[in-house]
C-alpha cells in the first residue's frame, strides 16, 4: 500500500485487498507520547465509551480514522504516521 501523508490531508491509496489498521498502536504510540487516552477521547469530540470500544478493538469509521491519524501525527510526526500506514495487515 501506498501512502503520502501531508501536514494537513491524509492520503491512502486503496487497492483490491481489505487491509486494516493497528488502530490499538495507533492509540498507544499517542499514550507513550504523553498524550493520555482521556486527552485523545477529548480532542477527538468522543464519548469515554466509543474510545474504549476502539481501544478494544472495534473498527472506526471512516472519519474518525482520519481524525485520529490526523490527531496521530500531530501528536508522534509525519514519520511515524507513515510508517504505521504502510504496516496496515492485509486481510485476505
Amino acid at each position: 500500500m501506498n501512502s503520502v501523508v501531508s501536514s494537513s490531508s491524509v492520503y491512502i491509496q486503496i487497492d483490491i485487498y481489505p487491509r486494516k489498521v493497528d488502530w490499538q498502536q495507533i492509540l498507544n504510540d499517542m499514550k507513550q507520547a504523553g498524550m493520555a487516552y482521556s486527552a485523545q477521547a477529548t480532542a477527538l469530540g468522543k464519548e469515554w465509551s466509543t474510545f474504549q470500544r476502539w481501544m478494544e478493538g472495534s473498527e472506526l469509521k471512516y472519519g474518525d480514522g482520519t481524525a485520529l491519524l490526523r490527531l496521530h501525527m500531530a501528536v508522534c510526526g509525519e514519520s511515524l504516521t507513515i510508517q504505521r500506514l504502510n504496516e496496515v495487515e492485509l486481510l485476505i
